[in-house]
């Protein structure tokens, strides 16, 4: 694909009025990306990006995804950590099979079944091969600027990130060529579908989020990172200008009076029986993540 970063800061009106927009390379990644400091410019090249990218001769969606850091890979979660074995992969991906039956089991709601119901699993803190995008900046804006802070046994609270920059990252994802029974969306390199049109409105949390999980279309224990879906990167400051209200945690996170999955979810049995998968599987304590919570505050 053409180098849309490139493209988009040699527009003559961007150029003149925007003088100090131009692509750069992160020494630590060699990663390319374009710095914006106005939220303005930000939404126009997303806006810019995502047109491109929908011409007859491309055709994919541009989803969001925004981190605190800028790390080498794109690799969803039940595939990050060091000296990982492929046995162990395959280990992490059987064990979250035997999960998804389970939770089932705890609770027989239509919601917790299928592969929708195991990739929604990781906005409330299972490891999954799936990676979550966000088909929202503001939402992406959010997870670039806040970080999640261990507290106590799968106690989280929300703190404003300690580093000077965030990132936000646009990935695409292929057009349907191919649509299953869940409503999961094929394509030759990637698989994908989008949580607001396929899973239920009980649980908030991904509505809310705007959410989008997408993999790999043949995923394995080599073949899982999506950083070749990356088409560009934005770095900013973690204030912008033309900034407006930052999105709360209490939103990002709805409390359990507002999501019955989470309400449900925190039943202690849930957690017990991803412990026991693990055990049963030979992992480690919390290899597969835990369903956690996050401390409220009144002004969070």
């Amino acid at each position: 694909m053409e180098d849309l970063i490139q493209k988009f800061c040699n527009k003559n009106y961007l150029k003149q009025k925007h003088p100090s927009l131009k692509p750069d390379v992160n020494p630590k990644t060699k990663r390319k990306f374009v710095f914006i400091d106005d939220l303005m410019i930000i939404i126009r090249f997303l806006g810019f990006v995502k047109f491109e990218c929908n011409r007859p001769n491309a055709r994919n969606h541009v989803f969001v995804r925004g981190q605190t850091d800028d790390f080498n890979n794109m690799i969803p979660s039940i595939f990050r950590g060091d000296n990982l074995t492929g046995e162990r992969i395959r280990k992490r991906l059987e064990a979250y099979k035997k999960v998804k039956c389970e939770i089932y089991q705890i609770k027989p709601a239509a919601r917790f079944k299928g592969e929708i119901g195991g990739a929604s699993l990781q906005h409330y803190g299972l490891k999954t091969p799936w990676l979550d995008l966000v088909d929202n900046i503001f939402i992406g804006l959010w997870f670039a600027r806040n970080e999640m802070n261990f507290i106590k046994e799968n106690i989280y609270e929300i703190k404003k990130s300690k580093n000077e920059f965030g990132w936000i990252y646009l990935l695409r994802a292929e057009y349907e060529n191919k649509v299953n029974s869940e409503g999961i969306c094929i394509g030759a390199n990637t698989q994908w579908c989008d949580l607001r049109y396929h899973h239920r409105d009980l649980s908030l949390r991904p509505h809310f989020q705007h959410g989008i999980f997408i993999s790999k279309s043949n995923y394995s224990d080599i073949n899982y990172d999506l950083n070749n879906e990356i088409i560009a990167t934005i770095k900013l400051p973690l204030k912008l200008k033309n900034d407006i209200e930052d999105v709360k945690s209490k939103h990002i996170f709805p409390s359990k009076r507002y999501d019955n999955t989470y309400k449900y979810l925190t039943n202690p049995k849930v957690n017990a029986m991803i412990a026991k998968v693990e055990n049963d599987f030979q992992l480690n304590n919390k290899e597969l993540g835990r369903i956690f919570t996050i401390k409220e505050k009144n002004d969070s």
